[in-house]
């Protein structure tokens, strides 16, 4: 079914007793979603509580696939005694399909690690992969040998390069000491690459700004020339009571480094005028650089930077295009960012409830395109509750993905067991310039990322940034 603006025809949603479904791939015949499930519930409303790593396999019409594990539902193969969430996975150029999550003996919380799995093309676990088809990474917290391992490890993105090594980003901490960003390189296999890093234990670490002060890289993609941008928050004071956003640039060839090309140091560290900003999304179209930006409590942006690191005055007079269509709304989030028309399209939430924005080149609301209507905009009609919008993009179309939450008091999204959480996929046909949008609408996950209208490249996402804040 095809409308005449951009956006569902309908809104209705299965609820599915999932936590969070982050990934979205495309696969032949249909798509798999990702996401972690509670499968125990010793302690009602904790949210570490049990869970596990699922997929779900739907077929080209969003209907479950029922031969597919239990009635279009698999457990993905774990190490025993380990709890496991917030995956993020990736296609493989052999078809497979690659992993990443965080986890840790139950527990046993602060000793959290990486959990890698890889799955055959068609979403079967491939147990040719380490132990059955899953594998322990253990990633430091510092330079020195004495503080490695580390205490706890959030997983972020995982990538495959041309040669078939494999970068995994995330965050790391001791308890009692401030977080810090990580990049590491591993072979095709899951096996750390000790040529890689500063150090010789395959890790790079990234903390914008100095020693004490905690930072969360939250979002990473490959730009045009290979090199890995990573963005994220970071506390500016040594309290960590404020945060401001932060992108850095790495080089991936030999031992890896900060770029310093990039804003003379690798990293830029920037403000959008609020006491604690983070970032929501990233997107890198050639080498310029997207950052989807939210304000504690108030309205979402996109950043656009330079390839040398510094704010794109062209867009938006100062580089910082805030989401607020029409001055109507006090609260937005701009969590995915695809190029679309010599504009873009910003996929994320409005008061709210999920939308879709179009700005134009410069930054300003877009209404000369009629897929959008006269508005600029797209926004679902419901309105109970709290919802998040994320998107891939994968040979024309625009697969988003969102919560909505039903509940008068909802857990944050991603947290706790909230049965009335319905997690919504949707899939909208893009014309060259956008145009207008079919959906279907089932579960599915809320996520946050950024794609390229590509049809080779895939784009992930997940609502990794927002799930911690």
């Amino acid at each position: 079914m095809r409308s005449s603006v951009f956006g569902p025809v309908s809104d209705e949603a299965t609820i599915w007793e999932t936590n969070a479904l982050t990934t979205v791939l495309p696969i032949t015949g249909g798509y798999l979603a990702i996401g972690d499930l509670e499968v125990e519930d010793t302690n009602p409303g904790e949210w570490i509580d049990g869970t596990a790593v699922h997929a779900y396999k739907l077929d080209a019409n969003l209907a479950p696939v029922t031969s597919y594990g239990t009635d279009g539902k698999l457990q993905l193969p774990l190490p025993p005694g380990y709890l496991v969430h917030y995956p993020s996975a990736t296609r493989l150029a052999s078809g497979k399909i690659m992993v990443i999550a965080e986890g840790w003996p139950e527990g046993e919380y602060s000793l959290m690690k990486f959990v890698l799995m890889r799955l055959n093309a068609d979403g079967s676990a491939d147990t040719t992969f380490g132990t059955d088809g899953w594998r322990l990474l253990e990633v430091p917290y510092s330079a020195s040998p004495a503080e490695s391992p580390l205490y706890t490890a959030n997983a972020g993105r995982i990538f495959e390069l041309s040669n078939g090594q494999l970068i995994v980003t995330g965050s790391s901490a001791r308890v009692g000491y401030s977080r810090l960003g990580i990049v590491g390189r591993l072979s095709a296999e899951g096996v750390v690459d000790t040529t890689f890093g500063p150090n010789g234990n395959g890790f790079l670490l990234v903390q914008p700004v100095g020693a004490g002060y905690g930072a969360w890289l939250e979002h990473a993609a490959l730009d045009s020339a290979g090199r890995l941008v990573v963005s994220g928050s970071t506390a500016i004071d040594e309290g960590g009571a404020y945060y401001d956003l932060f992108v850095a640039r790495i080089t991936l060839a030999g031992a890896g480094a900060l770029d310093s090309s990039f804003n003379g140091s690798g990293i830029k560290v920037f403000s959008i005028g609020a006491e604690d900003s983070w970032s929501t999304g990233l997107r890198v179209d050639g080498n310029t650089i997207l950052v989807g930006a939210a304000r504690s409590g108030g309205l979402g942006a996109v950043v656009r930077l330079e390839s040398d690191g510094d704010l794109d005055t062209t867009f938006d007079v100062d580089g910082i295009a805030d989401i607020n269509p029409d001055g109507l709304f006090t609260t937005s989030r701009a969590n995915v960012i695809i190029p679309s028309g010599g504009g873009y399209l910003v996929a994320g939430s409005l008061g709210g409830r999920r939308a879709i924005v179009r700005l134009n080149s410069v930054g300003a609301l877009d209404t000369a395109n009629a897929s959008m209507g006269s508005t600029g905009y797209w926004r679902t009609a419901l309105s109970n509750g709290s919802t998040y919008m994320g998107a891939i993009v994968d040979e024309g179309k625009l697969i988003a993905v969102g919560a909505w939450v039903t509940s008068s008091a909802p857990a944050p999204i991603g947290y706790g067991t909230n049965t009335n959480e319905s997690f919504v996929l949707s899939v909208f046909p893009l014309a060259s310039d956008g145009g207008s949008g079919s959906t279907t609408t089932t579960t599915s996950s809320s996520s946050s990322g950024g794609g390229a209208l590509v049809p080779w490249m895939l784009l992930l996402v997940g609502l990794l940034g927002l799930r911690r804040r």
